[in-house]
């Protein structure tokens, strides 16, 4: 069980409590990364071959708080408190400060807010809903410089999950002409391609598939090839055709249960 958190910047001592669990005498399961097993029977008649694994729902869990010296949160309290974490209709990055979490964090909507009074002790309890079933890694945040003579880099990654990567790029170009990116992890015939980009443009591609230009009359959607650059677990050989340089942010997913 965590202590201590930082929610969308703010960490609870500003608010002076800590997290607890009123209910640690009782055995608790805690569950994530859930997923629908669907499975139909094989042609020889005797195995059930797998056709489809999703994850079925996102990870969630509650927590307990109260004013560190024990004293009953005011209603005062728990208005700036519950303003402070429940936001409807969006997420913010969750980070729980207790050794089995290093280098975890999770993207959560907090909601439901409840009082509890245990021993006297007046405490709130709060749900998590996260956005995925999984956690993230703390954000890498990688720049190179590619020239026609040094044109590729490599990046090694350790993602938990069986699953590609959408960074966010943002690419800067010392000279023109049609761009391809090229990930050696990906097939040969799938690559990221922009026609017609111009010395000193900038492309931004963000990680939930968007693209846009510095250069307003670039119809860069419309010169884009539609194959988003994606990344993925282990070595990643990354080649550009044309001199730039290229940022790249992202996060790796954490197989792990938050309690």
């Amino acid at each position: 069980m965590f202590a201590d958190f930082t929610f969308n910047g703010v960490g609870n001592d500003e608010y002076g409590v800590i997290c607890v669990a009123f209910d640690a005498q009782v055995k608790n399961n805690y569950s994530g990364q859930k997923t629908e097993l669907k499975t139909e029977i094989s042609g020889n008649g005797r195995e059930f071959e797998i056709y489809d694994q999703k994850y079925s729902e996102p990870m969630s869990f509650n927590f307990q708080i109260v004013n560190k010296d024990l004293s009953d949160i005011s209603p005062e309290q728990e208005r700036y408190i519950s303003k402070w974490l429940c936001h409807r209709g969006e997420y913010s990055w969750m980070f729980l400060q207790e050794p089995r979490y290093a280098d975890i964090y999770i993207k959560a909507n907090i909601s439901n807010p409840q009082i509890i009074v245990v021993a006297g002790v007046c405490g709130l309890e709060y749900t998590v809903t996260t956005s995925a079933a999984t956690c993230f890694s703390d954000e890498h945040d990688e720049s190179v410089v590619l020239t026609q003579d040094d044109n590729s880099f490599e990046l090694y990654l350790f993602n938990d999950d069986e699953c590609c990567i959408h960074p966010n790029l943002e690419i800067t170009f010392a000279e023109s002409g049609d761009f391809q990116l090229k990930n050696e992890a990906e097939n040969s015939d799938y690559f990221l391609e922009i026609k017609g980009v111009t010395a000193g443009e900038t492309i931004t591609i963000e990680e939930d598939l968007f693209i846009s230009s510095s250069i307003e009359s670039h119809d860069v959607w419309n010169d884009f090839n539609k194959n988003w650059f994606r990344l993925y677990d282990d070595k990643n050989v990354i080649t550009a055709n044309l001199a730039c340089t290229i940022n790249l942010k992202y996060r790796e997913t954490r197989r792990l249960v938050v309690y």
